[in-house]
């Protein structure tokens, strides 16, 4: 179960994280540059391990609070033209759930 704020390093949008104090946010402009990051092997990691316990427990895994922020990464991501396989599996294997948009 998540303990700490950190959804939106792991599931940027466009919208800042409310708590972040890095103001951390992508753009259309800037998802490329974030793909070819040295840690985005580890980001695909922990996004398909989410996946998995998504999967296999449910949306309970995450908090209610960061929910929307998952539905806005999926629309982000999935409207991006030329993102890898991984990041498409990942947004349409989040998407078969229900996540609200707020």
């Amino acid at each position: 179960r998540k303990t700490s704020h950190w959804a939106w390093w792991v599931f940027p949008t466009e919208k800042e994280g409310m708590n972040d104090p890095e103001g951390t946010r992508v753009t259309r402009s800037t998802a490329e540059m974030l793909l070819r990051e040295s840690a985005a092997e580890n980001w695909q990691l922990v996004l398909e391990l989410i996946c998995d316990l998504v999967e296999e427990k449910g949306m309970r895994i995450l908090p209610a609070i960061d929910h929307g922020r998952v539905h806005w990464f999926i629309k982000f991501w999935s409207e991006l033209e030329g993102v890898p396989e991984w990041m498409a599996s990942v947004c349409e294997r989040l998407n078969k759930l229900n996540w609200p948009d707020h």
